[in-house]
């Protein structure tokens, strides 16, 4: 039976595992794809985006639409001439490098020598870390402030300069979901996206999900009673109602779940580099991705402000 190994032959074979990947400790395609999709179901709200990779440094995303009431009669041994050209609204998507690093000391490692693969373990903190942070950033990034929300710009910073996005102020509604706010935004969202309702999702705080949630239990309805025994998801007239960790207070989105997209490419690397001279030993543990934000369909979302 082979002896067990000391702290320095396991920082050893673990460096090891984490830089043969590839080209400097590049990982195979494959295997990016992998990891990506697995942060992503982890990941709330945005494992349920449309997912899109991206190859080249941007991608151009092509919506196509045919106007409605294109339909023509015909005749027989008559040349039909009437045609209908296809509308394409086109989002480009750029993707933004980011990087994850984590510092792992000699005593940690010692401690956990006898447990799981810490490879492993790093591997998965990796993946929920990287995760949450998405999440958070898909929302609230402004390409702008500090040293976190200026990495891309999330879905508000988004709408809020795309002038074919409905908007509706809430300023004079209060906090009234039920009889303001909700139907307000329903009623600024074009018909033809509204027959599959059960497409759509408005998304708002966990604060004003929880006011939305108040406000039918005090109708003392079976809808009410319902939300007051938690035996129901939140909906409003059919649509899921998502309190999303990282909307604000101040703002709430209508749209389409798929019309959501995540991008992503597969240029990723893992990597660990020792630090002798921090106290006792340390390795820092890098991760390196690609991403980036958008929606598709901007005539399929609607943002409130000022809620």
């Amino acid at each position: 039976m082979p002896r067990p190994m000391n702290v320095r032959e396991y920082l050893t074979a673990l460096h090891k595992t984490s830089v043969e990947t590839g080209i400097g400790g590049q990982l195979p395609p494959d295997e990016a794809r992998a990891f990506i999709h697995t942060t992503l179901d982890q990941a709330g709200f945005l494992s349920r985006w449309t997912r899109q990779e991206i190859i080249a440094a941007t991608a151009t995303i092509d919506i196509m639409s045919i106007a409605a009431r294109s339909l023509r009669s015909s005749a027989e041994d008559t040349a039909f001439a009437t045609t209908t050209a296809p509308t394409v609204a086109r989002k480009t998507m750029t993707k933004t490098s980011v990087k994850l690093m984590v510092r792992i000391t000699d005593e940690f490692l010692h401690q956990n020598i006898e447990k799981e693969s810490i490879d492993q373990v790093l591997l998965e903190k990796f993946s929920i870390a990287f995760g949450n942070d998405l999440n958070d950033l898909s929302i609230t990034g402004d390409s702008v402030t500090g040293t976190f929300l200026v990495i891309n710009s999330g879905l508000i910073t988004l709408m809020e300069a795309d002038a074919s996005v409905h908007d509706v102020d809430a300023t004079a509604m209060g906090d009234d979901f039920l009889n303001q706010i909700f139907p307000a935004m329903l009623a600024a969202m074009p018909n033809k996206y509204k027959a599959n309702k059960s497409a759509l999702a408005l998304l708002v705080s966990p604060d004003n999900e929880d006011n939305y949630a108040e406000q039918l239990i005090s109708r003392e309805t079976g809808l009410g009673d319902a939300q007051l025994l938690a035996a129901s998801a939140l909906k409003y007239r059919s649509i899921e109602v998502v309190g999303h960790p990282y909307m604000p207070d101040t703002s709430a989105i209508l749209t389409m779940v798929p019309n959501l997209i995540f991008g992503y490419g597969v240029l990723m690397t893992r990597e660990s580099e020792r630090q002798p001279s921090i106290g006792l030993g340390a390795t820092d543990w890098y991760l390196n991705a690609e991403v980036d934000f958008e929606y598709g369909i901007s005539d399929a979302v609607v943002l409130a402000s000022n809620v």
